[in-house]
């Protein structure tokens, strides 16, 4: 038996050295030639965790027409004759892809929203105060994330972002000092402060601390019946609302001025379900980090306006300068002398001195204090309606955020921004306070490219874009802060106008 082994294994070594391999075939059309009997098997490349540190056996350089699946990129690439070839995707796989090179020599994917949502309730990165996540989306979605520990899934600071969880992303939101993360399957993901419970789920070490690594968030309903599409954050994220898909809102954490929504100012330890609010399409919350201003909205598939939380100098009629509303109000009617046929609120902001309500054909209402609303100067007590700019042919509204004292609009080809420009997060070359609607001049912005997401944080600002082109393409802008290297950049200089990375 040994001696027709070795027979049979030098004939196996003849074939490789001085002719074909053939596999469940004896008439090979190639050097190797594998015949698929079974029609439902396919063939397993090597993987590796990027191409770009690929070695060969002798730990050198691969040689050219290498081919590797590459996790990072989660494609296959082959070795040409001085580098790596992009992803082998054909044209009509990626034209809806935007491809951002994010930080260093890494390069991420992101994605079109969600079916149920667009763009005005979903960006694929996000940014808290020390800590941003990105998704990834190539054949399958991940998340990245950089910045500092437990508020990124990680117990130590992770710079560059090179770290990948092993979750695919539909939804993100970076708080204050936590994550959200809604995953494809419905499920909601947290990591991150949780002093209030606002998490929704059990400390690391004890009831209420930090979660340290991303955790499944226990919901009153099964994820098979129900599933969470977006979250909000409020009070620095010391309060969290999610939306399912069911319409329904579910909310977690600090109470005190009526932020749970459930008729009284408790904390909830566990997401609880506002029943007041039923078939409810967009939530919007604030993360203006202080435990006692701002109020959630949610808007419903009739387009009713829904808000709770704390009234602070807002100016919305029927309420008192400062009130607390511990159950979700019917407010559309306060809007409608502004509206005309076909208009609607499609975004709405409401915190500290600050209301700002964004319709689909961009008219700007607005009321509370001067710098934060884009007002000039003075304080605006009842809603008025501001022109920060005027559509343009072909120019559409995108996303309006509000965070900390500023504003930022952006159309499909211009961004306008107002209020508080800390470390020059704005991206206009300064940090100095904007007083009105102020345009930000994006140099790495041309005929062929679209503004999809914006993300306005404490401290910076992200811009995605992706190409018109049928070949797709597609880049990150930031500026503001880059401690830890959250803007994209491996080093500690932060950055005054928006950069691509």
């Amino acid at each position: 038996m040994k001696k027709k082994n070795i027979i049979i294994i030098i004939g196996f070594i003849s074939n490789l050295l001085f002719g074909q391999v053939g596999i469940n075939t004896e008439n090979p059309q190639g050097v190797l030639h594998i015949k698929n009997k079974t029609k439902k098997m396919g063939l397993v490349m090597p993987i590796v965790d990027s191409a770009a540190i690929t070695v060969n056996p002798s730990n050198s350089t691969p040689v050219e027409a290498t081919v590797v699946y590459d996790s990072i990129k989660q494609c296959l690439r082959f070795k040409k004759s001085t580098a790596w070839s992009d992803c082998l995707l054909d044209k009509d796989q990626v034209k809806d892809v935007v491809n951002v090179a994010v930080i260093g020599t890494q390069y991420w994917l992101t994605s079109s929203p969600a079916p149920a949502l667009n763009s005005y309730y979903k960006k694929p990165i996000s940014s808290g105060d020390n800590f941003t996540a990105f998704s990834y989306s190539g054949n399958s979605n991940y998340l990245y994330g950089v910045g500092n520990s437990w508020a990124i899934g990680s117990g130590t600071t992770v710079d560059p972002a090179n770290k990948r969880y092993n979750i695919k992303p539909t939804y993100i939101l970076a708080g204050g000092s936590s994550s959200f993360i809604v995953a494809d399957n419905g499920k909601l993901y947290v990591s991150g402060n949780n002093a209030y419970r606002q998490l929704g789920v059990a400390g690391t070490t004890c009831s209420t601390c930090d979660v340290q690594g991303f955790k499944e968030v226990p919901m009153p309903f099964s994820y098979s019946d129900e599933k969470v599409i977006s979250v909000a954050n409020m009070n620095g994220s010391a309060t969290t609302a999610i939306l399912t898909d069911k319409g329904n809102v579910y909310t977690a954490g600090y109470g005190l001025y009526g932020h749970n929504g459930n008729g009284t100012t408790t904390d909830q330890t566990t997401f609880t379900k506002v029943a007041s609010l039923s078939n409810i399409v967009a939530l919007f919350g604030n993360d203006q980090n202080n435990l006692v201003y701002g109020m959630f909205a949610a808007v419903d598939k009739n387009g009713k306006i829904f808000v709770w939380g704390r009234h602070f100098f807002n100016y919305i009629p029927g309420f008192t300068t400062t009130q607390t509303v511990s159950t979700p109000v019917d407010i559309t009617s306060v809007f409608s002398s502004f509206l005309s046929s076909g208009e609607q609120i499609v975004k709405l902001s409401l915190s500290y001195y600050q209301t700002i309500a964004l319709t689909n054909k961009g008219k700007v209402i607005v009321a509370g204090e001067n710098y934060r609303i884009g007002f000039g100067s003075g304080i605006v007590t009842t809603l008025t309606s501001v022109t920060p700019f005027t559509l343009n042919s072909g120019e559409y509204v995108v996303d309006m955020e509000a965070d900390s004292g500023g504003a930022i609009i952006a159309t499909n080809k211009r961004v306008f921004v107002t209020g508080l420009n800390s470390i020059g997060r704005f991206g206009t070359g300064d940090a100095t306070i904007k007083y009105t609607w102020t345009s930000v001049s994006i140099s790495d912005l041309d005929p062929t490219w679209n503004i999809q997401y914006i993300d306005l944080a404490t401290n910076r600002t992200f811009i995605t874009m992706s190409s018109t082109l049928s070949e797709g393409g597609g880049r990150i802008l930031g500026s503001g802060y880059t401690i830890y290297g959250t803007l994209g950049s491996n080093n500690a200089t932060n950055l005054f106008k928006l950069m691509k990375f």
